[in-house]
């Protein structure tokens, strides 16, 4: 179909989708691609190097706690810390 075609149709012509031109879409930029990329490998660098920590220096008697801690922590901030943020 023409764009002819579909101007007559709908009375307006087709608009470009902006997903399409990473030009006109900051997201898809190359920049941006790399800034994620980069930050992405810096994190799992981070969780690798503090899993290698915490096996290393943690006898493995008290990585169960440790596990229970973390996930008591995580449980506690998504119930009580974090809906005092949105109301």
């Amino acid at each position: 179909m023409s764009t002819a075609s579909v101007t007559a149709q709908t009375g307006t012509a087709p608009q470009p989708n902006p997903l399409e031109n990473p030009r006109e879409n900051p997201a898809l930029s190359p920049a941006l691609r790399v800034t994620r990329v980069v930050l992405i490998g810096l994190g799992l660098a981070g969780l690798a190097w503090g899993a290698y920590v915490l096996l290393d220096t943690v006898k493995p008697a008290r990585i169960p706690g440790i596990a229970l801690w973390m996930g008591a922590a995580i449980v506690l901030h998504d119930a009580v810390i974090s809906p005092l943020v949105f109301f």
